[in-house]
């Protein structure tokens, strides 16, 4: 039987949230909120298989009068096995940012 493919089980996430409501303003645009979160996504398998995407990322909301934006860049942590790597090309696939306007 094939290996089974990274992330296609179900997927157990850890997740750790910090969210800042603040009302700081630049250029004429009000910061709203910061989010930090740090999060672990695995396939769940044991040593031998897994598959794991350790990631670290912030959230930063903006707003002028009825516009709103939020900009999300994220930071992947390379595993520390390179031989194991069971998804070395992952980044081409997730990107490294969300940009969102209203």
């Amino acid at each position: 039987m094939a290996a089974s493919a990274p992330f296609r089980e179900k997927q157990p996430r850890t997740r750790a949230h910090a969210h800042i409501i603040n009302d700081w303003e630049w250029l004429g645009l009000r910061n709203v909120q910061i989010s930090l979160f740090s999060t672990i996504q695995s396939n769940g398998r044991s040593e031998a298989s897994i598959s794991q995407l350790e990631s670290y990322y912030v959230n930063n909301g903006v707003e002028r009068d009825r516009f709103a934006m939020s900009f999300k860049p994220w930071y992947r942590l390379p595993e520390c096995n390179q031989q194991t790597m069971t998804n070395p090309d992952i980044e081409k696939y997730l990107g490294h940012f969300e940009w969102m306007g209203i």
